[in-house]
């Protein structure tokens, strides 16, 4: 018995001695394998992206009160068993110099926004949907004429956006100001829409019936 733990030990360190830098290559692959996959297992995707696009700037704290109003609303949409929405915010300020820069890659996070299967529901100013007003949802049906009184109206005479300045949960996330409208992405044929995609879409008019009118 002690000649074949002999043996064996022999065996271990002829081994170590001929393939210890490949059996260490192996080890940290498996090490960081392990590491991301755990590291994945916690992340989770947002349930819906909430996208805010205007000249003013704003902060953490802003998300969070964001946060606080908007997550009891749109819930576990994807199913993970996690309730988490992202909030991007695109603050473009033109006017000068050192906002040219800004303005360029601002305005190409706003465009990517359009093929964002998750983004789907958006603060933005006036100036800003009206430049994109071919993406919104018509809100004929979704809100009450009432409701949509000084809506804004695409060029085909649909209202597309609800002005935020009077709207008390806009104020409680600091987006009551004038010019400010909360619009609806359309599902778009480029996002290759799945059941996902139309639940958050569904959400967005839910959530956004809601800020109008399910907190009068």
């Amino acid at each position: 018995m002690r000649e074949k733990l002999k043996a064996f030990g022999k065996a271990v360190e002829n081994f170590w001695y001929h393939h210890k830098i490949v059996t260490c290559v192996i080890l940290f692959y498996v090490i960081a394998g392990l590491y991301l996959g755990i590291d994945a297992l916690k992340k989770s995707e947002p349930d819906m992206v909430i996208t805010y696009v205007g000249e003013a700037y704003g902060d953490e704290s802003q998300f969070a009160r964001a946060e606080s109003v908007l997550l009891p609303l749109v819930g576990d949409l994807n199913g993970d068993g996690k309730e988490k929405i992202n909030y991007r915010m695109l603050t473009v300020r033109p006017g000068t110099v050192a906002a040219a820069y800004d303005f360029v890659s601002k305005e190409q996070g706003f465009n990517y926004s359009f093929i964002d299967q998750n983004v789907r529901l958006y603060f933005i100013e006036e100036r800003f949907l009206k430049e994109k007003e071919v993406y919104f949802e018509p809100l004929e049906g979704i809100l009450s004429p009432e409701s949509l009184a000084g809506a804004y109206k695409n060029a085909d005479g649909e209202s597309i956006g609800v002005p935020l300045s009077d709207n008390a949960l806009a104020k409680k996330m600091d987006f009551a100001r004038e010019g400010m409208y909360l619009a609806v992405k359309r599902v778009l044929d480029v996002e290759r829409p799945d059941d996902l995609v139309r639940k958050q879409h569904e959400k967005a008019k839910e959530v956004l019936q809601y800020i109008i009118e399910g907190n009068e």
